[in-house]
């Protein structure tokens, strides 16, 4: 069972890497959450249903240390409870970029958000060939926020990840491996 997350667990980029503060790296391993059931006064969350969900994967003893939540909508709910809770629990949690009823600005200046750069784009070998365009996108949108940092437009650039789908033809292990090599692999021949 993971330890809880405290401010010295902090995640970090630097260069293609995540790190932790001890300076080993930080490898995501997660389980994606869907869209809970809408309430009566139109919310989707559910603290306390979401925590007990994290407490039964943690039984099933699953080496995931991430999850990730495709709607939030902190204009209109305080997440603070699933957070701290899950970080009681050693989970780690990726926020989408913007709020689900629009609206939401992204606010640079905090100290640790991040950007999925793509979302589950290779999900099997025919599709793999999507490789170079998902690492194009990754290289020309870094280039664009190094350039509104350079003008003062910004004070910072998000870091990126990509996101990957773990049910493969070729199983979990072996995807992620050539996932991997794909997204690292040198295409400027091509």
């Amino acid at each position: 069972m993971n330890r809880p997350i405290t401010a010295e667990d902090t995640v970090v980029v630097r260069g293609k890497h995540l790190y932790k503060r001890d300076g080993s790296i930080f490898t995501i391993r997660g389980v994606a959450f869907p869209t809970p059931p809408e309430d009566d006064v139109g919310v989707f969350y559910n603290a306390s249903a979401w925590l007990d969900i994290l407490k039964q994967l943690r039984e099933l003893d699953l080496q995931f240390n991430t999850v990730r939540l495709y709607r939030m909508d902190p204009l209109k709910v305080d997440y603070s409870e699933f957070i701290e809770g899950a970080a009681e629990l050693g989970v780690y949690i990726i926020v989408p970029l913007t709020a689900a009823s629009g609206g939401g600005v992204l606010d640079r200046t905090l100290p640790a958000p991040s950007g999925v750069v793509g979302n589950e784009v290779m999900n099997d070998e025919a599709s793999w060939l999507a490789a170079p365009c998902v690492r194009s996108y990754a290289r020309n949108l870094k280039l664009f926020m190094d350039q509104l940092v350079q003008e003062k437009i910004v004070q910072r650039t998000l870091p990126l990840i990509y996101a990957a789908q773990d049910s493969s033809v070729l199983g979990g292990a072996e995807m992620d491996s050539d996932t991997i090599v794909k997204l690292t692999a040198d295409y400027s021949h091509v």
